[in-house]
């Protein structure tokens, strides 16, 4: 299927991975494969700021260049129109593809961070270490929330158990944590290790990924080569979650971070338990969490609409596109394609290994982090603030953390109206003010059509310029200002400003 731009039409695609690239305009040179979506969430859909949207049951490849679409798949693809904005379209995309769940993930997940013992930690993970990086965040007068612990605290891949070594009173640990204020999620993979226990009953079993010569499949990832747990095999399914659910039971364990998950390519030399669409595997991985109160992933396909925290894939601790400025195109991709409780990884970039202390960080770009992370439906931390940041840049992260928490109320409301009805909690601009020119506008965001956010994302920056509907706004330092359409509005900026801007005439 080939299909032409419309004057001043703007594309989103289901790889969330390239909301750096998007919206998609007539003058866009973009490929793309949606059987590759590794390694963020992904959908089989496309919307418009003009109310057309395409979609298909499988996924598809998109190219785009000199002003038209190509659309192509292995199964039927429509191209449809509803109405003539872009949430008219991805209204009528959540209607025909997104999960109605009527309910969200815990509300603990949007009333206080998420801590993850990755960087901190690291690999070395034990219950001493754990529990120091919980008491250091409490006696800083960090606000409890939901500690993730990371990789390393099992006996070995596929064996979901905990170290004694390591661990050795992992209930009392547990407890402790709880009386902190903390919930308690682990790190889990659908990988085992391809020797000993619990590898040779997977394999006798027949409830590994095969290759068509009936020997397991080796597959490489970020760790080493492992075997894959066959999810399209309920008894490997039931098998995972027996053991997570021995861990709720035993130890009081909260919910799970699903890591990994990324879809395997079908090319005819995986024999898995039964025929299956490309990604479905990852569809499938996805739907395990669905059974936990507190289930993280970063891989999923197709879960529009599903009541699971999704975290963009690892960040670097940089100001570019690898970075800072990542962060607030891939979350709008995320809403588009239904992802609607997600979060935009660590802050500060998740992809710095164990903190080097004698490294200093950018204290600066940390700041802006946390203030671009408060007011995505999710925020989680690893680096600890308090003791990575002078004051003054530590007090910066604090009164960031405090705009989270007065306007709490309404994203609760949000998140309700998200459960209830697929409406995004974080939007693009287009989303609620089309047809002003806003659709380009790709490092400002909206939380529904009360508030618009403009974290800083650049280095040094002392002062910005912010394009704003029609209407009269409140600024975050109480100034109000009647804007016309096509209209900027200049401000000068510190190191302690988040520009968030509300409504007047939405109270």
């Amino acid at each position: 299927m080939t299909f032409s731009f419309l004057p001043g039409e703007l594309w989103w695609v289901g790889k969330t991975f390239d909301g750096v690239h998007m919206p998609l305009d007539e003058t866009a040179d973009y490929a793309v494969d949606l059987r590759y979506i590794k390694p963020n969430a992904g959908a089989s859909v496309m919307v418009s700021n003009l109310g057309r949207f395409v979609t298909c049951t499988s996924p598809f490849c998109v190219t785009v260049q000199a002003g038209s679409i190509t659309v192509t798949g292995e199964e039927p693809i429509t191209l449809a129109s509803a109405g003539g904005t872009l949430r008219e379209a991805y209204h009528a995309v959540a209607t025909q593809c997104f999960m109605q769940s009527n309910r969200s993930p815990d509300s603990l997940c949007f009333t206080a961070p998420v801590y993850n013992s990755w960087i901190e930690v690291g690999f070395d993970t034990t219950q001493q270490k754990v529990l120091a990086y919980a008491q250091g965040l409490v006696d800083s007068g960090a606000q409890p929330g939901i500690l993730i612990i990371d990789d390393n605290w099992m006996v070995r891949y596929g064996q979901w158990q905990f170290d004694r070594e390591r661990f050795p009173e992992p209930k009392e640990m547990v407890e402790r944590l709880h009386k902190m204020g903390f919930r308690v999620m682990l790190w889990v993979i659908p990988y085992t290790v391809a020797s000993g226990h619990p590898y040779l009953e997977l394999k006798d079993e027949k409830l590994l990924v095969m290759n068509t010569d009936g020997t397991p499949k080796l597959v490489p990832w970020w760790n080493g080569t492992s075997c894959i747990q066959d999810v399209t095999n309920p008894a490997a399914v039931r098998f995972l979650t027996d053991q997570l659910d021995e861990l709720v039971h035993e130890y009081g364990i909260d919910g799970f971070k699903f890591d990994a998950g990324d879809p395997l390519m079908q090319d005819g030399s995986f024999a898995f338990h039964r025929p299956i669409r490309q990604n479905e595997d990852d569809t499938l991985y996805s739907r395990i969490g669905l059974a936990y109160p507190l289930a993280e992933y970063r891989e999923s396909w197709n879960m529009g609409g599903a009541p699971l925290m999704l975290r963009q894939q690892d960040k670097a601790h940089a100001w570019g596109g690898e970075g800072l400025r990542a962060l607030i195109p891939n979350g709008l991709a995320l809403s588009l394609m239904g992802y609607h409780y997600h979060c935009p990884d660590m802050v500060g970039g998740g992809d710095l290994g164990v903190v080097d202390v004698h490294k200093p960080l950018d204290q600066e770009l940390f700041v802006r982090y946390t203030q671009a992370s408060v007011l995505f439906p999710i925020i989680q931390f690893s680096m600890a603030p308090h003791h990575l940041l002078d004051a003054t840049h530590y007090r910066a992260c604090v009164a960031a953390l405090a705009v989270r928490s007065r306007l709490m109320p309404y994203l609760l409301e949000r998140v309700a109206k998200a459960a209830a009805h697929n409406e995004p909690i974080f939007a693009p601009l287009e989303f609620y003010y089309p047809g002003q020119g806003l659709g380009k506008v790709t490092q400002g965001f909206s939380l529904g059509d009360r508030y618009l956010a403009y974290p800083i994302v650049e280095q040094g920056q002392t002062r910005a310029s912010f394009r704003l509907p029609a209407g009269t706004w409140r600024d975050w330092q109480g100034n109000t200002h009647s804007v016309r359409m096509g209209d900027t509005v200049t401000l000068p900026v510190g190191l302690d400003d988040l520009p968030l801007f509300e409504k007047v005439d939405a109270q």
